[in-house]
């Protein structure tokens, strides 16, 4: 059971490197990171100063 989980586990990850190295989805990747870092920022300049 052991050897069978790791095996898909494996094979799982290489279709999605496969996958994530893609155009499209370094593009997705890129622009929800681009947005959570300014939203980030936009949240720290909007907390008033102490």
């Amino acid at each position: 059971m052991t050897m069978a989980w790791f095996a898909l586990l494996i094979f799982g990850t290489g279709y999605a490197s496969k996958w994530l190295q893609g155009p499209r989805s370094v593009r997705v990747i890129d622009r929800l990171t681009g947005t959570v870092l300014v939203g980030f920022g936009v949240k720290l300049a909007l907390e008033p100063a102490h």
